[in-house]
């Protein structure tokens, strides 16, 4: 929805404002064909499959991300306790899961000393 207008003074007309209301109860979603997903991963990733495995990967990233951030260390040192270079770590602690694979974010949520649990249940 785009509505485009000069706006001249501190109030907005109410011509626009009506015609913004007109345009919004008109909309819904089967209108505008707009797609609906149960997570973030899932509008992101081409497959199911996919979508699990980011949303794993997304969950032991940021386990890992507020673990290290709690030691309070210099990158040096938190690189050297998870065993990996300075330049990975940063990409770690900026969330950069597209260089992340399943098996390196459980090996690291092992050496940041977290235990892991894995819960399987049957699909909706």
């Amino acid at each position: 929805m785009l509505h485009v207008f000069e706006k001249k003074a501190q109030k907005t007309p109410k011509r626009d404002l009506d015609l913004a209301d007109q345009r919004e109860e008109a909309m819904t979603d089967e209108e505008m064909d707009v797609p609906s997903f149960d997570s973030v991963s899932d509008a992101i990733e081409d497959t199911p499959e996919e979508a699990a495995n980011m949303r794993l990967r997304s969950e032991l990233l940021t386990a890992v991300e507020q673990e290290v951030r709690a030691w309070d260390p210099t990158q040096a040192k938190a690189a050297e306790r998870l065993g990996v270079t300075q330049p990975r770590l940063n990409d770690l602690l900026r969330g950069e899961i597209s260089e992340s694979s399943l098996d390196a974010l459980v090996d690291l949520s092992a050496r940041a000393g977290l235990a892991m649990k894995l819960g399987v249940e049957k699909a909706a």
